[in-house]
């Protein structure tokens, strides 16, 4: 466990020019009160939604959750500065609840992101936001977990699939969309849900997640899924020892193969050991995803164990069927 940071002050400091405050509201037709005092057209707007963003470009790029801003007409975001402006959405990824906003200012300042990978359990970390409309609070607390899934996760967060990072810092409503911070001052994740059963268990969006759709966002507005065509399953010891992978069970077996996907035309076959996928160890719980997320089109080296030895495949990702 990484120790006690010595400065938790310079830290949130270093931080707070990147975090905003988002505001999202709705113009109201038809109203009751309307009705009945014989008035016509909207009643004045009516906020919906009280979030947290980060700068993540000082062009006036701005990522918050998809929930904070979805349904409403007119966003809003306040620079700590105390510049108040409105936003345009740039892009959306419902699945993932990431959203991209885009303001016009000058003098933004993009917080530095880090390597969600890299976290691991007992790490500190600061998460920054706006919990109950208190501006810029900075709560302090640990990694609890890391690759937690929806279902772990239990939050009822509405389609939010990838994995999370579990944190005891307090987050609370208002926190949606700010950042994770880790001890070096780098945004590692974005506070995206609570577990509803208890304190002190709030979740967060890995950061890589996020880098691996953002300029698919700012490009076209959305991020389009790509597709491995393999089914997964857990290496066992048991199905380590009998595949001469050793008493350390590694890896990802491969329980099945789609009939012309890219991993068929890659050579991968049902039994293989998916290794490493483009330069990273295979994780059961992760990879999926990172093969959704890293796009049609893109070649990626996969490591496979095949009749007791490592073989390295070059795979072209294709567009996930829908």
């Amino acid at each position: 466990m990484t120790g006690v940071p010595t400065d938790f002050v310079a830290l949130a400091k270093s931080l707070d020019p990147s975090v905003v405050t988002i505001r999202t509201s709705a113009r109201v037709r038809g109203s009751a009160l309307e009705r009945w005092l014989g008035g016509g057209g909207e009643v004045p707007e009516a906020e919906i939604a009280l979030g947290s963003g980060f700068v993540v470009d000082a062009r006036g790029l701005i990522v918050t959750n998809n929930h904070v801003v979805s349904g409403g007409t007119d966003v809003s975001v306040k620079l700590a500065d105390g510049r108040e402006l409105p936003a345009k959405l740039a892009g959306r990824d419902e699945e993932l609840d990431i959203a991209l906003l885009k303001v016009d200012a000058k003098g933004l300042v993009a917080a530095p992101l880090g390597d969600s990978d890299a976290l691991e359990v007992g790490e500190w970390i600061l998460a920054i936001g706006n919990p109950f409309g208190l501006e810029h609070t900075v709560t302090a607390g640990i990694v609890s977990a890391v690759e937690r899934t929806l279902e772990e996760a239990q939050t009822g967060r509405r389609a939010v699939r990838a994995s999370f990072i579990q944190t005891d810092a307090s987050i609370n409503p208002g926190n949606s969309g700010g950042p994770l911070v880790d001890i070096a001052g780098r945004v590692v994740g974005i506070a995206v849900a609570v577990d509803a059963r208890g304190g002190g268990i709030g979740f967060a969006v890995p950061i890589n997640v996020v880098k691996a759709v953002l300029p698919a966002l700012e490009r076209d507005g959305r991020a389009p899924r790509s597709f491995l065509g393999v089914f997964l399953a857990r290496v066992t010891p048991e199905r380590a020892a009998a595949l001469g992978l050793g008493e350390a069970a590694r890896g990802v077996y491969v329980s099945g193969v789609v009939d012309g996907s890219p991993a068929a035309r890659a050579g991968i076959a049902k039994g293989d050991v998916i290794l490493e996928f483009d330069g990273r160890p295979a994780v059961l719980k992760t990879l999926p995803w990172r093969a959704a997320l890293a796009g049609p089109g893109k070649k990626v080296k996969v490591k496979i164990w095949r009749g007791g030895g490592e073989k390295e495949v070059e795979v072209t990702l294709a567009k996930l069927p829908s």
